[in-house]
């Protein structure tokens, strides 16, 4: 994976050390504590975990991650958080497109997914303008912010 890469407007900037405000500042779902133990651990899982600072005409407006499910495959599972104020405005699916075109087109993924809890419309409604497409609900394969199970659907493209 490229440590930087940039679509038009989109530049995504693989996470280093010197990124903790910029991880702080796109990790608002988390609590100080957990963003600390979050940054630490994405950075020492880099040989298969891959988390980019996404900017937007020079402005921070959230992060990506792209996890290798499966090197011979190859297959990537991909998740995102766009600021609260960045939110609505077309940034999301920008993000999903690029990323899904990076990986399919520098890292030649065979299959790329996604996995959203049911209860969270925001994302499954983002995840529909993709070409990612409802592959399935899978029961209790996630878990809500207080440790309890919830089912997820699962969001993919083969190529």
């Amino acid at each position: 994976m490229d440590s930087k890469f940039k679509f038009g407007d989109y530049e995504f900037v693989m996470l280093t050390e010197a990124d903790f405000a910029d991880f702080k500042a796109v990790s608002e779902s988390a609590e100080p504590r957990r963003q600390a133990q979050l940054f630490q651990w994405a950075l020492s899982k880099q040989a298969w975990f891959f988390l980019y600072i996404v900017r937007y005409q020079g402005e921070v407006i959230g992060r990506v991650e792209s996890k290798v499910i499966n090197h011979a495959v190859p297959f990537y599972e991909i998740g995102l958080e766009v600021k609260s104020e960045y939110r609505n405005l077309g940034h999301g699916e920008q993000m999903i497109k690029h990323v899904v075109s990076y990986l399919k087109n520098t890292c030649f993924a065979k299959r790329i997914h996604g996995v959203v809890n049911v209860d969270n419309k925001a994302s499954n409604a983002l995840f529909r303008k993709t070409e990612l497409l409802l592959e399935c609900t899978l029961k209790n394969y996630g878990v809500t912010i207080e440790s309890d199970p919830c089912d997820s659907n699962i969001y993919s493209v083969i190529f």
